[in-house]
C-alpha cells in the first residue's frame, strides 16, 4: 500500500498568550450581532497586521495551525456553537464598518467532504 502525502497548508489564528493550550476568542457577528464568529487567516502577515491594528500584542499571539489541527479547531468551534468564520479579516476596515469575508462555519465543514473524496479517489492505493 502506498502512503498518501498531500502538501501541508498553514493557517493562522489569534490565540491567548502564555498558555500551553490553544485558546482563541469568539466575536459577535452577523447583521444583528447575535451570532458568534472565529477568525482564521490564510497568511501569517495578515494575522500579525490584525493583531497589531487591534492593539492586542500584550494578550494575544499568532498561532500556526497545519491542516489537521485547523480541522480539529473548526470542529471544536462548531461543537461549541460558533456560527461563522471570518476569513482574513482586516481590523482597520472592520473598525470603519466595512463588511468582512464571512462564511457559515457549518458550510465550510460541509464543503470539505467533496475535497476529501477527490483526494481519496484520485490516488492509486494498489501499489
Amino acid at each position: 500500500m502506498s502512503s498518501v502525502s498531500a502538501p501541508s497548508v498553514q493557517f493562522f489564528v489569534l490565540a491567548k498568550k502564555d498558555t500551553p493550550d490553544l485558546i482563541t476568542s469568539c466575536f459577535n457577528a452577523g447583521r444583528d450581532g447575535d451570532q458568534e464568529a472565529i477568525l482564521v487567516f490564510t497568511g501569517e502577515l495578515k494575522a500579525r497586521r490584525y493583531l497589531q491594528s487591534a492593539e492586542w500584542l500584550t494578550t494575544e499571539t499568532v498561532a500556526e495551525l497545519q491542516s489537521a489541527a485547523l480541522l480539529r479547531w473548526l470542529v471544536a468551534a462548531v461543537d461549541a456553537g460558533v456560527d461563522l468564520v471570518v476569513i482574513d479579516p482586516d481590523r482597520i476596515h472592520q473598525q470603519d464598518g466595512m463588511p468582512q469575508n464571512v462564511m457559515p462555519l457549518q458550510d465550510l465543514l460541509n464543503g470539505l467532504g467533496p475535497a476529501i473524496r477527490d483526494l481519496l479517489t484520485a490516488r492509486d492505493f494498489s501499489e
